[in-house]
């Protein structure tokens, strides 16, 4: 680590306020305090994207931050680095700090009482005077893509797994539809879980679960391996399932369908938990609700229908 690293890290992680100077295009400073988070080798900052933080940040992105009290007045030394406006799928890595609880959750929420749309800011400081070497730019957009297959691929399983359960309840008639779906949920849901692998060793295992925990916070890869194998397990469960309407084998149907309304009601828990973050969610957390229950409903008419 630089010294530079060390004077920046000793200055500001110790207080959630600093006195921000932003420049105008003549050069000339202005200074205004801002709640900040230090996180994972940066600060973090949030401000309305009509404010003139912002306006002056697009032309010139040098900054200057130092520790101070949330009236303004310095209380350590300043720090020169340059600030860079985090795109939708950068913000996701910082979610946390704007969730309740988060460093930045308050300033957030009073920008968003009064209508702003919100920019968040990344300020760096490099070891040098000279920009961030390429190849850093180059491992954060790899970062952000296996972020983006992460959810990517958890929605393709949540939907499949839906599709499978739709298809169960028509009948006999769309059985085959169902098993071809269900066996697709199963590799789409193999598939996500070597994603969240390989995200979780590029990035530290950091905002790995829901609610910003790490890989350590939930006690490392044991735990991620038990949930593997539990859903796993839950998963083959439902897929041994007998056919629906098949003679004798009533308690081997009520063990799979225990197991997929389980499963259902993990993804339905994931989606709810994030309705925070975007309203999109309620969407597959619908889709599978809606499935599951058309699932169950046909099936104990049919059995009803079997037995008279």
């Amino acid at each position: 680590m630089g010294d530079s690293d060390v004077g920046w890290m000793q200055a500001l992680s110790g207080t959630r306020v600093a006195l921000l100077a932003t420049y105008r295009r003549n050069g000339e400073p202005v200074v205004t305090p801002v709640s900040i988070a230090v996180s994972a080798g940066g600060v973090y900052f949030v401000t309305s994207a009509s404010s003139g933080k912002a306006r002056r940040l697009t032309i010139r992105p040098d900054v200057t931050l130092a520790p101070s009290t949330v009236r303004g007045t310095p209380t350590g030394p300043a720090t020169h680095g340059k600030a860079h406006r985090l795109s939708d799928d950068e913000r996701r890595f910082a979610r946390r700090l704007l969730l309740p609880g988060g460093p930045l959750f308050w300033s957030y929420l009073l920008y968003r009482i009064r209508g702003h749309h919100m920019h968040v800011y990344d300020v760096r400081f490099p070891r040098t005077n000279e920009d961030p070497p390429p190849q850093d730019t180059a491992r954060r957009a790899g970062t952000a893509r296996i972020y983006r297959a992460v959810h990517l691929t958890a929605r393709t399983s949540a939907l499949l797994f839906a599709g499978a359960q739709a298809a169960s309840a028509l009948g006999p008639r769309a059985e085959r539809a169902s098993q071809v779906l269900y066996v697709a949920f199963m590799t789409a849901h193999a598939v996500h879980f070597s994603v969240v692998a390989r995200y979780a060793v590029v990035n530290g295992g950091r905002d790995l679960f829901p609610g910003g925990r790490s890989l350590n916070d939930v006690g490392g890869w044991p735990t991620v391996a038990g949930i593997y194998t539990a859903v796993s397990g839950l998963a083959v469960t439902g897929w041994l399932t007998p056919a629906p309407g098949a003679a004798g084998r009533h308690k081997r149907q009520i063990v799979g369908q225990m197991a997929t309304g389980v499963i259902a009601a993990m993804f339905v828990s994931v989606y709810l938990g994030q309705l925070r973050q975007s309203r999109w969610y309620a969407v597959p957390a619908t889709l599978v609700v809606g499935a599951s229950t058309a699932k169950v409903v046909a099936e104990r008419v049919r059995r009803q229908c079997h037995q008279t």
